[in-house]
């Protein structure tokens, strides 16, 4: 069966509409034949932008669209360039209020297909019936210079824009309604959302300052707000670089840790301020004041000196909210009463615990404490150690290794007493799946590491207990116990980089926490907005958002 015969009944209502002969009436049925119909709605459509152009006495001067922005929307446009941009004019005649039911309609066949084209509008989003405005409203920037298409067409000039997506064929400036100037490299690919809100997808935006106006722009991997600053983006490849004024802030979108200790409650137990693993102090623990915030906790190297967070809910390894699969970051503030004794027979001198977690069968560990071995073959890189910091995972493929940082006061190494000072200062281990770098830090430095092959997953969680300050295997043992102070643990399920280590060492020191907020409420932040170094190029990760490092782009 033909369409025009399948849909007798909507040609003479679209007659109706063509001729101005529609009454109320016709225009209630007309809402009733297109509402949730898809079919009818395209050949609607259809018939209306052909049949007013052949009963137009001269060429149509506009033509219907439909177009994917945003929203659905239906755009009425003239097909042939004139010095202004009619098709953005505010004027009476192309206003419509279904509401009327064609109390508006007159016998002018542009007003009657515009009709048409919003009557189908309606039907695209449910059969909702409201105000419809001019197209002018959609408006929400000009083209000062160059050249773009949209997404999904061939290449056309545009002067204003709409919400939608386009690419820059040349260099490219615009203008928001909002008053905010963007330029763009040419081939630069980006969405524009409204007049405040845009994402830049591939290429290099510019954006200038401007008073009092905050844009922001999006991307996977984070969020920038302007604060009226001016902002260099460029996205080369899977690569980010973003030089900014000291009004920008940068949100990346992966930050939180798993689990967060911060110790500022009272009673008996820690609580965990990022996820679940609400802990239970031993009777070894006195709380102190705060390195960073009310509270810290001071462990007593007794068998009772440690804080049992459970077992993160596993029930075999790899389950649980200490497994992890993209890599991990443990970090915390200590002043370490560790004496470094050596074994005076065996492997095993003292060993103080800031975190262990363990699995029954004790392969699938993981540890940072303090130690003084020797004779270990699962040290990397291989050798002979003393006094030193140990971080330890079981890496698929490689086994369970344990990394070194000896205390010997070399290569920018500090010794144990200068960990003894009785000054706070910052411990980070990390291990990222996707480069395979593990690595040890100290105040914000690097100091020691382990290449590992890129993508070597991490086999964690399970069954077994983790503990702040002991080993959950050494129950009726003070062998593992940790003298001193610690506060601010965090367990990340992603690897921190070193720009990011660096920074939160730097909070910490001006009595913030790691995240840059004052320590008053339990509860992380909802975002987190970090300042940038002013007009200095950063890399960013692509992955989580973090800045990595100074930078310049090739």
């Amino acid at each position: 069966m033909k369409r025009t015969k399948h849909f007798s009944e909507l040609v003479d209502l679209a007659e109706q509409v063509i001729n101005g002969e529609a009454s109320d009436s016709s225009l209630e049925r007309l809402n009733a034949l297109l509402h949730d119909n898809v079919d009818a709605q395209r050949f609607y459509l259809d018939y209306m932008q052909l049949h007013t152009a052949l009963k137009t006495e001269s060429n149509p001067s506009v033509e219907v669209v439909r177009r994917r922005a945003v929203f659905d929307e239906v755009v009425v446009r003239p097909l042939h360039s004139t010095n202004e941009q009619h098709h953005f004019e505010n004027t009476e005649k192309n206003k419509f209020d279904l509401q009327q039911r064609g109390s508006n309609l007159t016998t002018n066949s542009f007003c009657y297909l515009l009709a048409g084209a919003l009557i189908l509008l309606c039907m695209l989003v449910g059969g909702w019936l409201f105000n419809i405005v001019s197209t002018s409203e959609l408006v929400i920037a000009k083209v000062l210079k160059g050249e773009l298409v949209t997404e999904d067409s061939s290449r056309e000039s545009f002067n204003y824009l709409t919400p939608g997506s386009y690419k820059s064929l040349s260099p490219l400036k615009i203008e928001l309604d909002s008053g905010v100037v963007l330029s763009f490299d040419a081939d630069s690919s980006f969405k524009v959302f409204n007049a405040r809100e845009i994402k830049l997808t591939q290429g290099s935006i510019e954006v200038h300052p401007s008073t009092n106006v905050n844009l922001q722009i999006h991307s996977d991997a984070f969020e920038i707000n302007t604060f009226g600053g001016s902002l260099v983006l460029d996205l080369i490849e899977n690569k980010a670089f973003i030089k900014a004024s000291k009004e920008v802030r940068l949100s990346p979108s992966i930050w939180k840790p798993r689990h967060l200790w911060t110790f500022d409650e009272r009673g008996a137990t820690a609580f965990d301020s990022a996820g679940s693993a609400t802990g239970a102090l031993g009777k070894g623990i006195t709380r102190v004041d705060g390195i960073v915030g009310k509270g810290a906790l001071h462990f007593d190297n007794s068998s009772y000196a440690r804080v049992d967070v459970g077992s993160g809910g596993g029930i075999a390894p790899a389950t649980g909210t200490f497994s992890v699969s993209e890599g991990i970051t443990i970090e915390a503030l200590i002043i370490p009463g560790y004496t470094g004794k050596a074994p005076d027979e065996g492997r095993f001198g003292e060993i103080d615990e800031i975190f262990r977690k363990d699995q029954s069968d004790k392969e699938h560990r993981i540890l940072l404490s303090f130690q003084n071995d020797r004779g270990k073959s699962i040290l990397r890189p291989a050798g002979d150690y003393k006094e030193s910091l140990s971080f330890g995972l079981y890496i698929v493929g490689q086994g369970y290794h344990e990394l070194k940082l000896p205390l010997d006061g070399k290569s920018g190494r500090p010794i144990l007493k200068a960990l003894k000072d009785g000054e706070p200062h910052h411990i980070a281990a990390t291990y990222s799946v996707k480069t395979g770098l593990k690595a040890i830090f100290i105040d914000g430095q690097m100091l020691a590491s382990y290449q590992y092959p890129a993508g070597s997953k991490v086999l964690s969680g399970g069954t077994g207990g983790a503990n702040i300050g002991n080993s959950p295997n050494t129950l009726e043992s003070d062998s593992e116990a940790y003298a001193g102070v610690i506060d601010e643990v965090a367990f990340y399920d992603f690897a921190l980089t070193s720009y990011t280590i660096r920074n939160h060492f730097e909070n910490t020191k001006s009595g913030l926490r790691y995240f840059g907020s004052r320590p008053f409420k339990k509860e992380l932040p909802s975002s987190l907005y970090l300042q940038l170094p002013p007009l200095q190029w950063i890399e960013i990760d692509m992955d989580t958002g973090q800045p990595i490092s100074i930078s310049k782009p090739q």
